[in-house]
């Protein structure tokens, strides 16, 4: 018997844009590792200017098209009219998009974020109409918890029509979503991270950024977007300002990123008085090399699980502290960060580490992390092969000699 096994596959991934989220970075090194034996495009909704840093690290074989092609800040209300429209034209403009991209010429046709899944449950009822072989793969990159209004019930409806669906941050999540999805469509795939070298023009640009921070600060980070439900920034402003109200005022707090709640954060830095121990620097280029400034990195997580910004730091052996976005997670297991709903228990535990000593045996608990997000990420690529291999093996007639 023949079979599609093991073939070279066309893969098309549809997002809104490829811009600075951890998402768009999932599906950037995604792309990357199939572009080595398969035939692989993206499509994006719009254009940003936040695209340019992954779209200039894809390798040079992956093509890269564009619905709405004009540059765009993500930031502003110009993306917010646009996306607007996206979804109130999907009528229209899905059918034109599926034969202007010829959608049905390829093997997996993957999804990602809400926006991709609107369109695509479209797309699929086209193929079924026209009785075209295209599998559809719809991840879910965030955590149900964190989904609110709308969004949520649309993407709860939206899942069911893919042909796999994808959710990569708790694993007990799928007893939720098996409330929505049948289950046998359901796959978990949790990402992870393995590091990579800092070249010395991107360590120069790096170390210049310490010009402007006094030279008896510690560093603290937090590469995000600057989001108070999403990202818990203003928690992790309010552990800055318990920090120095209890222990030092010596430090700089480094938020790279850009996002919907920066004015309020910034007047929350104001109102915690912090003015001189927190630094805005907004979207930034490789922020691997970035958090090799740090000495420890702060983030929001869900569960056990943080975004890539914190696995980049993790695999520079940087120390992570976590504010838990799930309320009575317990705070600390022999081979994971610290994290807690409470700024000012993290606080607690961040000046904790000032002890060189607890900061030493800190890192080791943190190398357990790092060992198993590095082996995460090599087994991320390996599963998503098969469940290609599993989909395309089901789109065509098997032929029996």
């Amino acid at each position: 018997m023949i079979s599609s096994m093991n073939k070279s596959k066309k893969i098309l991934y549809i997002l809104p844009h490829l811009g600075k989220g951890g998402a768009e970075q999932v599906v950037s090194d995604l792309a990357g590792y199939n572009s080595l034996r398969n035939d692989v495009r993206i499509l994006l909704f719009y254009n940003t200017k936040q695209d340019k840093y992954n779209i200039s690290n894809l390798r040079s074989n992956i093509k890269v098209d564009y619905i709405f092609g004009k540059e765009i800040s993500f930031i502003g209300f110009q993306r917010k009219m646009i996306v607007a429209l996206f979804y109130m034209l999907c009528p229209l403009l899905a059918p034109l998009i599926y034969r202007k991209f010829k959608l049905k010429e390829f093997d997996i046709v993957h999804g990602n974020l809400t926006l991709s899944a609107f369109y695509a449950r479209k797309f699929v009822k086209y193929r079924d109409a026209n009785r075209n072989r295209e599998r559809y793969v719809f991840t879910f990159h965030n955590n149900l918890h964190l989904l609110k209004g709308i969004s949520k019930y649309l993407n709860l409806y939206l899942w069911k029509f893919a042909d796999k669906f994808v959710y990569e941050l708790v694993e007990e999540d799928g007893s939720k979503l098996e409330k929505f999805v049948n289950k046998e469509k359901m796959a978990f795939i949790p990402f992870g991270y393995i590091g990579s070298e800092t070249s010395a023009i991107e360590r120069a640009r790096v170390i210049s950024i310490l010009d402007e921070v006094p030279k008896d600060h510690t560093i603290f980070l937090t590469i995000s977007r600057v989001e108070f439900f999403y990202r818990k920034v203003d928690k992790l402003i309010e552990a800055m300002y318990f920090y120095k109200k209890h222990y030092d005022s010596n430090f700089t707090f480094i938020v790279a990123g850009d996002g919907s709640d920066l004015q309020r954060a910034k007047s929350l830095v104001r109102s915690y008085g912090l003015e001189d121990n927190v630094m805005f620097l907004g979207y930034f280029d490789n922020p691997e090399a970035l958090s090799e400034l740090t000495s420890v990195y702060l983030t929001a997580s869900v569960c056990n699980t943080v975004g890539v910004a914190a696995l980049q730091a993790a695999s520079k052996s940087k120390p992570i502290i976590a504010i838990q976005t799930v309320d009575g997670r317990k705070p600390l297991t022999s081979d994971d960060f610290y994290t807690h709903e409470d700024p000012y228990k993290c606080a607690k535990f961040l000046i904790s580490l000032q002890d060189p000593v607890t900061y030493k045996h800190y890192k080791n608990r943190m190398s357990h992390f790092k060992i198993r997000n590095e082996e995460m990420a090599s087994e991320f690529f390996i599963k998503y092969d098969h469940l290609y291999d599993e989909q395309v093996s089901k789109s065509f007639n098997v032929i029996k000699i």
